[in-house]
């Protein structure tokens, strides 16, 4: 069975047992109409309107870079992610995913900006993003699963005690959602959805780090502060009950790595009772096949938790291949990742993509990291080294 036939069987799980599945997309927004200026840091002048650009050209290769090894038997699946679209109406970096081909295009968060109380700016935004060409193109080549982050619930780091949390859900739900969306009743826009079927099914699970975050302690000083709330961690134990071979964790802000929290850089690491939580959830419903995927950080690597046992009891991958067009300003020394695999990538146009070569009698995954149509990063993993122990 090829790809895409595979896909025709996918099986929706987006809220608690026994919800319906949810089948539409709920209308984008207007009609398209041109668009201005493709990039977002070229746009100080009122410009002419969208016209067809030729290719960027490539920049001098990376040495280190990992040569080109995509999937060839004519087997796979791709989950493309994305996430820190900051200019809503650009977005060249979507023209570089739809090149990819990818069944299903996973948004991770900050997709826009809102950085506002008002609900209207927030509805402008995602409909700027409804009319861009380039989101429509992708919209209409790939399946669409989404979850939020910070900028596009509310203000940078917003947290539960955000007061706009229910208007910016409602406003999510009427871009991202469905008719009846079962999201709807639950706290927060947490989501999974199963595609596949026999061996070749992969579970994504899309986790909302935001709706139920208590706010972040910075000097690290109470680590039991919540991330997902009670009622999503009873859901995420059903989720995770549901046969797949493979399965996709989304999460906005990083799992594995830690960077220095006093700088107040978001992730996991900033509240390790909660992570050490979801390893142990994993390891004790004995969880095959888990690949982390993550955003927020506007540049993009791969991490390897160091100490497999403390992490899901086999080698514990997080790709992080942020963001959409932009780019960290910090120094590059603030960001020493004693667990990165291969180099990170700070450019302005870069997407990630999961691609499963299920044509081998060991299905192979391939974590990858583009830069515009160049392939960054393809580290390759046997789907029989995620396997517990």
């Amino acid at each position: 069975m090829d790809r895409l036939g595979a896909l025709a069987a996918g099986i929706v799980v987006l809220a608690v047992a026994g919800c319906a599945p949810v089948t539409e997309r709920a209308t984008r927004g207007p009609e398209a109409t041109a668009t201005p200026c493709v990039d977002p840091f070229q746009c100080t002048a009122p410009p002419p309107p969208l016209r067809t650009l030729p290719p960027i050209p490539t920049a001098t290769p990376d040495p280190e870079a990992t040569p080109v090894r995509t999937a060839t038997t004519g087997q796979s699946t791709r989950f493309a992610i994305g996430s820190c679209l900051l200019y809503t109406p650009g977005g060249t970096a979507l023209g570089d995913i739809v090149e990819r081909d990818p069944d299903v295009m996973l948004w991770l968060g900050d997709n826009i900006y809102a950085d506002s109380e008002d609900m209207t700016v927030m509805r402008g935004l995602y409909d700027a993003l409804a009319a861009n060409p380039r989101f429509q193109a992708l919209d209409a080549a790939a399946e669409t699963m989404a979850v939020w982050d910070d900028h596009d619930m509310g203000w940078n780091n917003a947290n539960a005690t955000w007061p706009h949390r229910d208007a910016a859900k409602a406003e999510f739900l009427r871009f991202w959602g469905a008719p009846d969306d079962p999201r709807a009743g639950q706290p927060g826009v947490y989501s999974a959805r199963t595609f596949g079927t026999g061996d070749r099914t992969v579970q994504v699970i899309l986790l909302d780090v935001r709706y139920n975050l208590d706010p972040w302690d910075y000097a690290g000083t109470d680590p039991a502060r919540q991330i997902l709330g009670d009622v999503q961690w009873a859901w995420l134990r059903e989720r995770l009950s549901e046969p797949a071979r493979i399965r996709i964790i989304g999460s906005g802000i990083q799992v594995v790595n830690d960077y220095d929290i006093d700088r107040e850089w978001e992730g996991w690491g900033d509240s390790p009772l909660e992570r050490d939580r979801l390893f142990r959830l994993l390891r004790e419903l004995r969880v095959p096949g888990v690949v982390f995927v993550s955003g927020d950080m506007h540049f993009a690597e791969l991490t390897r938790h160091p100490d497999d046992a403390a992490a899901l009891g086999y080698p514990t991958y997080d790709l992080t291949p942020s963001g959409l067009d932009r780019i960290e300003t910090e120094a590059a020394g603030q960001w020493i990742n004693p667990n990165r695999v291969g180099e990170l990538l700070n450019t302005n146009r870069k997407h990630g993509l999961v691609e499963i070569d299920w044509g081998l009698a060991d299905p192979e995954i391939h974590l990858q990291v583009w830069d515009g149509s160049r392939l960054h990063l393809d580290h390759v993993v046997p789907l029989s080294e995620l396997q517990p122990g």
